[in-house]
């Protein structure tokens, strides 16, 4: 059996704001996200909201460190669009459960988004 779902952009930017005001802090680093607040000047938006708007309608890729690297340590994967559907299958797939689509309709807590964004930038779930 397939099944088509439609999860929309503002679902997705909800998960990933959280999981980046709380349910990730521990473990990730943006130390680059210079080109995020060009996109969004607009002083009112949360940095996390424009780090992830700008990777889903601006289709930037933004560099994600593992909190207790050094600065010449590669990054720990991207924010990108493409790694955003990359975690959405992975997270579909962990046990290919209903309850996971309905998630999305009816919000995360901070550790299943940081799960999810977990997904999106190592493509596997390796913290907590």
């Amino acid at each position: 059996m397939k099944l088509l779902l439609n999860i929309p952009d503002e679902y997705i930017t909800d998960v990933l704001i959280a999981a980046l005001e709380g349910g990730s802090n521990y473990w990730y680093n943006l130390p680059d996200i210079t080109q995020a607040r060009l996109n969004f000047p607009d002083k009112k938006m949360a940095t996390s909201e424009k780090v992830i708007r700008s990777a889903m309608e601006m289709r930037d890729k933004i560099a994600v460190y593992d909190i207790e690297g050094d600065s010449d340590d590669a990054p720990l994967g991207y924010i990108s669009r493409v790694n955003i559907y990359r975690g959405l299958k992975l997270w579909f797939e962990r046990t290919k459960s209903m309850y996971h689509a309905l998630i999305f309709d009816s919000g995360m807590d901070a550790g299943e988004a940081d799960a999810f964004f977990q997904l999106v930038v190592i493509g596997e779930i390796v913290y907590g």
